[in-house]
């Protein structure tokens, strides 16, 4: 078995506004090299809880829209089920409007998780969407 010699860095540097101060040789060891890590420590957990502020205060406009607010699919949908050994998960529907836009609805529920999702397809008098 062939021995070699490790050549390369044991884990990789981490990387941030803070990782690029570098210390001097002569303060690794001393209380200003911990007092500089506690600093950066500091800012980048205030960079954190800034970033996490803003996107808590984003979310509002990205709320979900509720479900009496989407299409309607007409009595007359194609409708298929969405099913596993455990159930009924779902449904699927597909309809055309009198414009002829084309529409699907998903309707799911899975593990808690409850989603509706609606599509609609425009096609160009060439047939392109």
């Amino acid at each position: 078995m062939e021995n070699r010699a490790f050549t390369g860095r044991p884990f990789a540097a981490p990387e941030g506004p803070c990782v690029a101060e570098k210390l001097p040789a002569w303060r690794v060891g001393s209380r200003d090299a911990s007092k500089s890590v506690g600093e950066c420590a500091m800012k980048n957990l205030l960079a954190s809880l800034t970033a996490l502020a803003l996107a808590a205060l984003g979310g509002p406009a990205l709320a979900q829209t509720p479900a009496a607010e989407l299409a309607q699919p007409p009595q007359s949908a194609q409708t298929w089920s969405i099913i596993s050994g455990s159930g009924q998960h779902g449904r699927s529907l597909r309809w055309t409007d009198a414009q002829g836009v084309r529409w699907s609805r998903e309707s799911i529920l899975l593990r808690g998780f409850v989603t509706e999702i609606d599509q609609q397809l425009r096609f160009a008098p060439n047939g392109a969407l």
